[in-house]
This record gives structure tokens, C-alpha cells and sequence, in this order.
């Protein structure tokens, strides 16, 4: 795509001025970076179009805290790396969740901190509001990948978008309660 000089700038600005389409085509013009960007850190498998909507979701609820210290596409690559951050430990927290992928027994020890961390996620789930454990348990169903946001959508008569964001506040209030087991 062929752009003039100054045209993200412009953009930027009418952004700031407060105009959301304005900041709707800049993120839907650097999406193709966001996804390069995603790939790049995480590898092509995954949910990688959740992710892609997870860094436009958060650019556009941050975008007040924009001061505009550093170029929009390096702000934005920021919330891209962040993001992909996330999801590189939600990962390993699922590897170490799920059963030894060798088929083999994990030692004694192991296998009692890994019942003793699904129990407490199990409980962390139980207590979250009904919608968004929902979501959740949809979409992590025994702590491996589940349901994609547009099936779990299909499931609950809700949009894909509205699966994503309360998966979001889902993976949050988690994070939060479990925060000192995981650390």
C-alpha cells in the first residue's frame, strides 16, 4: 500500500483530536506489522488472530495515555511485543498445566503442584462472574486450546469481539488472583 509522507501524522493528529476512525484506519493500516510482528515472536501456530484484536483493543483503550514521546508505529509495536510477552507465558503456564507431552510420568512432586495449581485455577475460574468463566472454560477447556473465539461466539449468541474482550477481563482477574502462585 502506497502512502503519501506525513499521512500517519495526520492521522495521529486527527486521532488525538478525539476522532476514532482516525485511529480505526491507522491500526487497520499497520495491522499487516502487527501480524508480521506476532509471527515473528510466537511462530505461526496459535491465535494469532485473537492476539491481532487483543493489540487493537488495547492500542484503542490506551490511545488517551498516547503522548506522542515516540512515533505511533513504535507505541504500537510496544503493545504488539507486550502482547505477544503475555501470551509466550500463558503458554508455558498451559505447558506446565498439561500432562508431560513424552507421555511419561512427571516425578511425584511435580504431578502434586500441578493438581494443587489446577485445583486453585479451577477455584480462581468458579469464582469469576458466570460470563466470563464461561468464556473461559470454553476456550481453555482442560487447559489445553478449546474453542475459538468466533465458535465460543457462536455458542453464547454473543460477536467474536465481545468473546475476545471477555476473555481479556477473564485472563486478567485470573492473573490478579493467582498472581502470588505463579510468581
Amino acid at each position: 500500500m502506497d502512502r503519501r509522507p506525513g499521512e500517519d501524522e495526520a492521522l495521529v493528529a486527527e486521532a488525538v483530536a478525539g476522532d476514532r476512525a482516525a485511529l480505526g484506519e491507522l491500526l487497520t493500516r499497520h495491522e499487516g506489522r502487527v501480524r508480521g510482528l506476532l509471527v515473528q515472536m510466537l511462530g505461526p501456530r496459535g491465535r494469532l488472530d485473537d492476539l491481532v484484536q487483543d493489540v487493537r483493543l488495547k492500542a484503542v483503550r490506551g490511545f488517551a495515555r498516547f503522548r506522542g514521546d515516540a512515533a505511533f508505529t513504535t507505541w504500537l509495536h510496544r503493545i504488539a511485543v507486550n502482547t505477544a510477552i503475555s501470551e509466550l507465558r500463558r503458554r508455558r503456564t498451559d505447558e506446565a498445566l498439561s500432562d508431560e507431552p513424552s507421555g511419561r510420568e512427571p516425578p511425584p512432586e511435580l504431578a502434586a503442584e500441578r493438581r494443587e495449581l489446577r485445583e486453585r485455577l479451577a477455584d480462581a475460574v468458579d469464582r469469576l462472574p458466570p460470563l466470563l468463566a464461561e468464556a473461559f472454560r470454553l476456550r481453555y477447556h482442560g487447559g489445553h486450546g478449546g474453542l475459538d473465539s468466533a465458535e465460543i461466539g457462536r455458542r453464547l449468541h454473543v460477536p467474536a469481539a465481545t468473546v475476545r474482550t471477555r476473555l481479556f477481563h477473564a485472563r486478567r482477574r485470573l492473573r490478579e488472583a493467582l498472581d502470588d502462585l505463579l510468581s
